[in-house]
């Protein structure tokens, strides 16, 4: 297990001295294409700060362009920088990313002080950030959540966070966000983060003086179907999309690889009411959890899934395997585990997600999923321990496996945001330690109305020409207890009514 991640002071003279036979990484052509849209845009003392989007394929290593560029242009000139992102997974990526690319900071720049915030125990508390940090990497959640509190002392008077106080003495310096999966960033409290005009709760935006405050968005996906949300965006980020590297080229360079669409019907029929076809059709929101619920609970379904990674083992290889509901995630691996057995097919398997008990004082309660075990899990999927990882949206973003060659999605969406995410962790190509061809098993049902799913982007082959793809994961906290009963009721084929699960802000 990896030593935790939260705070560093690094010497860079002395580094510079330990690392004197050291090449910097080469980038590749997109790379430093997108460093000079970059340096076009974020002109440092210009009449107006730069506010955009890079758009990188998954796979493209959009955080090491992201900070090789700052490396180069905005920490020498001693502006601090907060980096944004929704996950525990892309801060430890971001700070990993710093670290290993300190080295190529140039002089006259003597020390780096990195510090990775947010409620992980892995992760420094946001009491601890510090003036003299120089990059603050933290969820965006414990971002709202210190910029405009209602802290209090003992004595009852309010206080002004360490994390407002680092903002506030970034006024002189100058201060460049970066948010990282950006598509986030139209929600309520990210927006309001960023840009929020209420005198009382100011943005960022509004707390700067109008020159010292740059904003870049990264992410893979900057499209949305819904006009409220494209408009925010636009909102947030004024210059646009300021570079996008096509998928098509970097497939052609062999940065990606190129994805194989194997489409596979599971025979189960669907009915459609008026109801739901407005949901999908008119009003473009994804499957209600009803049907969720019945997709994720369908016994012969979820074995149908099963004996296809089976009877294709080798040819899949590494593969993560995208599902709807914990106890769903926990009857495949069984499964898995379980034929791989009686067919003396060896099955490594194992499967991430989250819950809260509902009696802490429980014996369900001691064998509580926790954060470490989900990173211990990861770890050993990535050091190659585990042929498949099972998950429920944990693996949507960020998370760096470069040599998974299949990606199983189990149902259908109208997303194509999540749909270009869950395809996006197998597309990694050999120059980056991939392969030149990745299988995206699509999983599909048949319906009785037709309905406009989200469509794999062009690019890659498929074995069937009928359109398919992903799903949208709901995250949700539920007992270990609830998660093998279900699992059993799976197996038995019967009926378990699911009462309202506890869910975590």
């Amino acid at each position: 297990m990896s030593e935790p991640i939260n705070y560093k002071s690094i010497n860079l003279d002395q580094l510079r001295e330990q690392s004197a036979n050291h090449h910097s990484k080469t980038p590749f052509p997109h790379q430093i294409q997108a460093f000079e849209a970059l340096s076009k845009t974020f002109k440092f003392g210009s009449e107006k700060p730069g506010s955009g989007i890079l758009v990188l394929p998954t796979g493209a290593g959009k955080t090491f362009t992201a900070v090789r560029w700052l490396s180069d242009h905005v920490i020498p000139k001693n502006i601090k920088i907060l980096w944004l992102a929704p996950s525990f997974y892309l801060l430890d990526q971001a700070y990993d990313t710093f670290e290993k690319g300190a080295k190529d900071i140039p002089e006259p720049k003597k020390t780096l002080n990195i510090r990775c915030v947010s409620s992980s125990p892995s992760h420094a508390e946001a009491a601890s950030i510090k003036l003299t940090d120089d990059i603050v990497i933290m969820t965006i959640q414990t971002a709202i959540n210190n910029l405009h509190p209602n802290h209090v002392d003992n004595s009852g008077k309010k206080f002004e966070t360490a994390f407002r106080k680092f903002i506030d003495s970034c006024k002189k310096t100058g201060l460049f966000v970066v948010v990282d999966e950006d598509h986030h960033s139209p929600a309520y409290g990210c927006r309001n983060l960023l840009i929020g005009e209420n005198d009382s709760a100011l943005g960022l935006r509004g707390l700067f003086p109008e020159l010292n405050l740059n904003l870049l968005g990264l992410t893979a996906t900057p499209t949305y179907n819904d006009k409220a949300k494209k408009g925010w965006l636009w909102k947030i980020f004024e210059n646009g999309i300021i570079y996008e590297a096509k998928k098509e080229s970097l497939i052609l360079q062999g940065v990606l690889a190129r994805p194989n669409y194997i489409e596979v019907s599971t025979g189960k029929k669907w009915e459609v009411d008026d109801g739901l076809y407005d949901r999908l059709v008119k009003q473009h929101k994804d499957l209600p959890e009803s049907i969720i619920e019945k997709l994720a609970t369908d016994k012969d379904r979820n074995n149908f899934i099963v004996d296809t990674y089976i009877s294709n083992k080798d040819a899949y290889g590494k593969t993560i395997i995208f599902a709807d509901r914990w106890f769903q995630c926990v009857y495949i691996k069984e499964k898995l585990l379980e034929k791989g057995q009686l067919l003396k097919k060896d099955i490594k398997v194992d499967a991430i997600y989250s819950h809260i008990d509902a009696d802490p004082g429980s014996a369900e309660a001691r064998k509580k999923r926790t954060q470490t075990d989900n990173q211990r899990i990861m770890e050993e999927f990535r050091d190659g321990k585990l042929d498949v990882l099972i998950n429920v949206r944990m693996l949507t973003e960020g998370v760096d496996v470069p040599n998974v060659q299949t990606v199983f999605i189990t149902r259908q969406t109208t997303s194509s945001i999540l749909m270009t995410q869950m395809i996006g962790r197998a597309l990694r190509g050999e120059k980056v330690r991939g392969s030149s061809e990745a299988n995206i098993v699509l999983f599909f049902d048949e319906w009785k109305r037709l309905i406009d799913w989200a469509e794999p982007e062009p690019g890659g082959t498929r074995d069937d020409p009928k359109p398919v793809v992903i799903g949208h994961y709901p995250l949700e906290y539920i007992s270990i207890r609830l998660i093998e009963e279900l699992s059993k009721t799976i197996e038995s084929g019967g009926e378990y009514k699911i009462g309202r699960c506890i869910s975590a802000g």
